[in-house]
């Protein structure tokens, strides 16, 4: 019956089951700020767990300052001019497999997959060699009393913790 009416008026003879709904609740009916906010003020807005933030803040700052201080140490050197050999000879042995793989005429998957490895292998390899050839000047710069105090500082906290 109401298909019919519906044809009658000129509709398309289905009903609209959403006719009895509300259009639209007051929640959508909300529209954006006119002002856009930058981030800094966005962030000072939201609620933080500034607990966990200042934790994760304080670990990496850690990480870094014991790796300075292994480096000013002579121990992070050696380990360093370690890993940088290593690199550059698993580099070399995949530029061999794949001169290797393309020799023996092997799916093209197979070279184009081992040079992008020896890719990534030669370029830690650089990068490590140019942070070393950086690192007299750097350590020129850094304060190494207050290194060693906040690193004192941390070896204090972390034993009244276990106690």
């Amino acid at each position: 019956m109401n298909a019919s009416k519906d044809l009658e008026s000129g509709g398309t003879g289905f009903s609209n089951p959403w006719k009895n709904f509300p259009q639209r609740s007051r929640l959508h009916a909300c529209r954006a700020p006119a002002v856009a906010l930058s981030w800094a003020q966005v962030k000072t807005t939201l609620p933080a767990n500034s607990i966990e933030e200042d934790k994760m803040e304080a670990d990496s700052r850690k990480t870094i300052l014991r790796r300075w201080h292994a480096l000013h140490q002579g121990e992070g050197l050696k380990h360093a001019m370690r890993v940088c050999r290593i690199l550059w000879a698993l580099g070399f042995i995949a530029c061999l497999a794949t001169i290797a793989c393309v020799l023996l005429g092997l799916h093209p998957i197979f070279p184009t997959l081992i040079s992008a490895v020896m890719g990534w292998l030669v370029a830690e390899s650089n990068a490590l060699r140019t942070r070393l050839s950086q690192w007299p000047v750097m350590e020129s710069y850094i304060n190494w009393d207050r290194v060693q105090s906040d690193l004192n500082v941390e070896i204090k906290y972390i034993s009244n913790q276990r106690t």
